[in-house]
């Protein structure tokens, strides 16, 4: 159960990189996914991403999680 969740997560926050990775440089990019999850996202929620161990999980939302430490 508690996989299903992270898997959850990370198909969300990656369609979130998707999203806010349009235009703009990597910098400003990482910025709107790093607000966006501080915004909309439960610390514990976040925390998941950070403690799981995927590879799934896009290189701009891992960027953007460590600025959000």
């Amino acid at each position: 159960m508690a996989e299903e969740y992270v898997d959850k997560l990370v198909r969300m926050a990656n369609q979130i990189a998707a999203n806010n990775s349009r235009w703009g440089s990597e910098e400003e990019n990482v910025a709107k996914i790093q607000t966006h999850l501080n915004k909309f996202w439960t610390p514990k929620m976040r925390e998941h991403l950070v403690t799981s161990d995927t590879d799934a999980l896009d290189r701009l939302v891992s960027l953007a999680l460590k600025g959000s430490e």
